[in-house]
């Protein structure tokens, strides 16, 4: 009896998984099929529609329930004639390759997730102001800080994107910031990576953005117009985790690049004009570091930058009155470690020409400054040269910050050579006086019976 029990036991078993299994079969193979090309998405189209107001048109698409998902030529068209308004976007394919095996031990794992040939048109009009019960509604649905150092800790699923791709983005896009119109027009790639596991958020992203177009008009008692060719060429490895209740912020050798050719802003109200004009620029950043993210300057903090501005052919003009530059170039170097910050900066303007001077000339400014964060101790010196003639300033100061008692060490050195009324016709007199030098050293000390007079 007992032997034909087990027997209709293993028998419903075995009906049940050959029906399951031929439910599988059914599924993959339908959804391999062109029968959601052919049924399932006309039947969302419309219900698509009425939402969100999208026409929407895929060509082809396939699903694998055991890792990949991909699809041909979509797109999304909204046009609102009474609005004004026109979104038009594209995409030519799109893969997704997941591991499902991984969901049984709660992990999330994409493997790919790649976007090749998006485009974006469109024209957007100018928005209305949101009112005071759409702010209060989103003050309302954001997470507090206590709140999001525990979701970022602990995740109630790890989650591991191996790599995400869209390339190339193509956009031409027309819309408002408030009262000024801007017209962007450019291609942009993005790469990234992301795994949010009980160790923190940690990630990769590179961004480039090339052979751009930016235009900005504003005309409404005034008009302002700028048009550039923007170039962003970006890397970043970050890291957020949790450290003593609060959240840590780590990114490592990272890099920001932004440049652009040809660049022209001008400026019109009533009968003045301001133009500017760029032959090129590009500011470099090199980053990497570790801070709190709510409380970037914390004492333990440690950070390196590296930035570099370079400017060629700048042309400033407003009236008669004419500004130009033939070369900028500007390095900034800085190093915040714990309680030490250093810093030094050495720019160099190359042909400098105003309406007050008698002759284009070239200027070199270093500048270095070391301290603690609390101002204990710290050293300030800087150099001013024009041209090839001997430095017209020199400084330094140190300083000690004691209890009670603040110490200023000052040193000056000033310096105005006969040759200095080439380029200012109102240092003419230094042609009778000749050259002139002023060299001021000394001590100060301030008694202020206070732990840290800065404080």
């Amino acid at each position: 009896m007992l032997f034909k029990i087990f027997d209709l036991i293993l028998k419903f078993l075995l009906l049940l998984f050959t029906a399951l299994l031929l439910l599988l079969m059914a599924l993959y193979f339908g959804l391999q099929s062109s029968v959601v090309e052919q049924k399932i998405i006309p039947y969302l189209q419309p219900l698509i529609k009425e939402k969100s107001g999208f026409d929407v048109q895929i060509e082809r698409f396939r699903f694998d329930l055991f890792g990949h998902l991909h699809l041909d030529n979509l797109s999304l068209k909204k046009i609102d004639r009474d609005s004004n308004t026109t979104i038009a976007l594209g995409l030519k394919r799109l893969d997704l390759r997941y591991d499902i095996w991984q969901l049984m031990d709660n992990r999330i794992v994409i493997k790919e997730l790649s976007f090749d040939g998006l485009t974006l048109n469109g024209h957007l009009p100018p928005q209305k102001s949101s009112d005071e019960e759409s702010q209060s509604e989103d003050k309302s649905s954001s997470l507090s800080k206590k709140q999001l150092i525990h979701l970022i800790s602990t995740p109630p699923i790890e989650m591991n994107l191996n790599r995400l791709e869209i390339t190339p983005i193509n956009i031409d896009l027309q819309f408002y910031i408030q009262e000024q119109k801007v017209h962007y027009k450019g291609k942009i790639t993005f790469n990234s990576s992301v795994l949010w596991s009980n160790s923190g958020l940690h990630g990769t992203m590179a961004f480039n953005m090339n052979n751009s177009a930016l235009e900005l008009v504003k005309n409404v008692t005034d008009r302002t117009k700028l048009f550039m060719h923007p170039m962003i060429d970006t890397k970043i490895d970050w890291q957020i985790k949790k450290h003593n209740e609060t959240l840590l912020l780590e990114l490592k050798p990272s890099k920001f690049i932004v440049a652009s050719g040809k660049t022209n802003l001008s400026h019109s109200e009533e009968d003045k004009k301001i133009e500017l004009a760029l032959k090129e620029w590009i500011f470099r950043l090199n980053l990497k570091g570790t801070s709190k993210l709510f409380n970037p300057l914390y004492t333990d903090f440690q950070w390196e930058l590296q930035q570099e501005f370079n400017v060629k052919d700048l042309k400033f003009k407003q009236g008669k009155r004419k500004l130009s530059i033939e070369e900028q170039k500007w390095q900034l170097k800085g190093e915040f470690e714990k309680n030490q910050i250093s810093i030094k900066s050495d720019l160099n303007i190359k042909k400098l020409y105003t309406p007050f001077v008698l002759k284009p000339f070239s200027i070199n400014h270093q500048l270095s400054f070391v301290s603690d964060l609390k101002f204990r101790e710290a050293k300030l010196a800087t150099t001013v040269k024009l041209d090839r003639l001997k430095p017209l300033l020199n400084l330094s100061l140190a300083l000690n910050n004691q209890t009670q008692n603040l110490l200023l060490s000052p040193s000056i050195e000033l310096n105005l050579p006969q040759s200095l009324n080439n380029y200012f016709k109102e240092l003419e007199p230094l042609n009778r006086v000749g050259d002139i030098n002023l060299d001021i050293k000394g001590k100060v000390q301030i008694t202020h019976y206070k732990d840290n007079a800065l404080d």
